[in-house]
């Protein structure tokens, strides 16, 4: 393997080695944080990388001995300082450290360093998470400080809870219409007692703690907002009272604050991040709506008492559990049959929340009074190939009813579930003459469709009609041949529809393992493609949602002192963006949605 091919720029995720066993990867600091590193290297008598090792140590010790609100962050994660580049063209500021830690090291390092809400390992650039160069910014910092004319006059180490309050205020200048709207109900119900509203109310406020505290769009624009504030608090003549005002708990003070930034927001761009804000405040629902469905199938006794069926919105389709089955709160310690069950495939262990899952099991005569669910094994199979973070999703695909008469449930489960006739008939789900019907009407519908399109050219497109007339029947030639043209054609399917109730209970009829375990992770990969697909439908509503401009007004009151950098720093950029919305159109891919 080339040397490069053993290095990794943080964000991506990936991590090489060394013959030594020792983890290698890089990350981009900031030039004054390597003189800073060259000093403690000279002080101490260590090689740079021994000398990183040792700075790494010292800082887990430190964070992991910390509650996670009081662990501390450098300030350039925040900002981040240093950008990447804004395009292909731009060189990259900053300089690039390499690390060869010790086994196991980047895993302990990220999970106690900083990563802001919406951030992720391996996601776009907008949106990596830059854990591990926090993590070597703060180890640094702790021995030896460093500045340049960037982060001059601001503070270098944060506080978890203080680095993310920053981040709320950079998220609140920036917001959308579509987050503006959540906030603005939220604030009015934040009002009345928490005790008499309603289930509605409820949801909404929850909706709201997620856009703050677990889901955000990111952007440079966002990045640069935090810069502008972070200037402005604490270079300012009220440096003391904001940084009092970061460090306490966050109460009534600073959600006003808060909602003074949303009320004199910067509306330039707006247009370019309005898919991002729609978007956002969707996965915030959906976050509200796994916990909720976490919740549900927690609970205890007949599921006919709980309700059995249950509506997932969004996307708004329905899920229904067998009779008898559940989930159920965990202790590893406690529980002691579980580790044996897990790993004997009849269990799906998850956390949701910090609170660690099984699913499924039944209430049983035993000792520990529940037991797996007997039979479920290709699912449990089939759920060892998903992401951790995707098992919500999994158990929801696996409950999902196909077969529910309702138009918004249709209308997101279309088109329905369907399998190849030659993996169907290879699966033993039909025999030869259902294959040779599917195939012969694919057949039919592929000569309907290019007879049609020979129908519709136009008399000054006579060449091409002749042409794709004499292909009618050879659908290779005819499909190159319409490509080429820019002519949309193509050919149909030979499918069979799976007559599905939910995935579970077919397990439970009797499928053989293989198909079962089959089944299990095409209704996954079914529902995540589209639960992306509905997201994405949200996010080009948003743009036709934006032409009303009503809420742009001009009797806006001038903004308070603290606001009137961040009003200025948008005035040299390119105003919107119309229908080819490529930069606002960026989904999360790895948390469960």
């Amino acid at each position: 393997m080339r040397q490069a091919e053993l290095f990794a720029i943080e964000g991506v995720g990936v991590v090489g080695s060394d013959p030594e066993g020792r983890e290698e990867t890089n990350v981009i600091v900031p030039e004054c944080a390597l003189h800073a590193l060259a000093s403690v290297v000279a002080v101490r008598g260590l090689s740079r990388d021994e000398a990183i090792r040792r700075l790494l140590a010292e800082y887990l010790e430190m964070q992991e001995a910390r509650r996670s609100d009081d662990r501390l962050a450098h300030i350039a994660t925040v900002l981040r300082y240093p950008p990447a580049p804004r395009g292909s063209k731009q060189s990259r500021s900053g300089a690039r450290l390499r690390l060869r830690l010790a086994a196991g090291t980047t895993a302990r390092v990220r999970a106690v360093a900083l990563s802001l809400p919406g951030q992720w390992i391996r996601s776009r650039k907008d949106y990596q998470a830059r854990s591990l160069t926090d993590a070597v910014l703060t180890a640094i910092a702790l021995a030896q400080a460093f500045t340049d004319p960037f982060l001059a006059g601001l503070p270098q180490l944060l506080r978890h809870s203080t680095a993310r309050a920053l981040w709320q205020a950079a998220v609140a200048a920036t917001c959308t219409t579509a987050e503006l709207a959540v906030f603005n109900d939220a604030y009015e119900l934040r009002q009345k007692p928490r005790a008499g509203l309603s289930e509605a109310e409820e949801r909404l406020l929850q909706v709201a703690e997620a856009l703050d505290e677990d889901v955000a769009w990111h952007s440079p624009e966002r990045f640069e907002s935090a810069t502008t504030l972070a200037a402005s608090w604490f270079r300012g003549p009220d440096a003391h009272d904001m940084w009092a005002l970061l460090n306490r708990p966050k109460g009534e003070a600073w959600y006003e604050r808060l909602q003074d930034l949303r009320n004199h927001r910067r509306t330039a761009r707006e247009h370019s991040w309005t898919g991002r804000g729609a978007t956002a405040v969707w996965r915030a629902r959906r976050v509200v709506e796994l916990r909720a469905f976490s919740t549900w199938l927690t609970a205890p006794g007949n599921p006919s008492a709980r309700g059995s069926k249950r509506r997932m919105a969004p996307p708004g389709w329905y899920v229904r559990i067998p009779d008898g089955w559940r989930a159920r709160n965990v202790d590893p310690e406690l529980d002691r049959p579980l580790r044996s069950w897990v790993l004997e495939g009849r269990l799906i262990e998850l956390t949701q929340d910090g609170q660690e899952l099984v699913w499924p099991v039944r209430d049983a005569a035993n000792a520990h009074g529940w037991e797996p669910v007997p039979g479920v094994e290709p699912i449990v199979a089939a759920a060892k190939r998903v992401p951790a973070a995707q098992l919500p999703v999994f158990i929801e695909a696996m409950l999902v009813d196909w077969n529910v008469d309702d138009s918004e449930h249709t209308e997101v489960l279309r088109p329905p579930l369907r399998v190849g006739a030659h993996k169907a008939y290879e699966l033993g789900l039909i025999d030869n003459e259902q294959r040779q019907a599917a195939m012969g009407e694919a057949r039919a519908q592929t000569l309907e469709a290019m007879a049609t399109i020979v129908e519709n050219l136009s008399d000054e497109h006579a060449d091409l009609r002749l042409a794709l007339a004499q292909r009618i029947g050879r659908t290779r030639e005819f499909a190159i041949l319409a490509k080429a043209a820019g002519v949309g054609f193509r050919a149909a399917w030979a499918s069979w529809t799976w007559p599905l109730t939910t995935v579970a209970e077919e397990v439970l009829g009797g499928l053989g393992p293989d198909v079962a375990q089959w089944l299990a992770e095409q209704a996954y990969r079914y529902c995540a493609r589209r639960l992306q697909q509905v997201m994405e439908a949200t996010w080009r509503e948003s743009f036709e949602c934006a032409a009303d401009t009503r809420w742009l007004r001009d009797d806006r009151p001038e903004p308070p002192d603290d606001q009137a950098v961040l009003s200025e720093a948008g005035d040299a950029v390119t105003p919107t963006i119309t229908q080819r919305f490529n930069l606002s159109f960026n989904l999360d891919p790895d948390p469960p949605i």
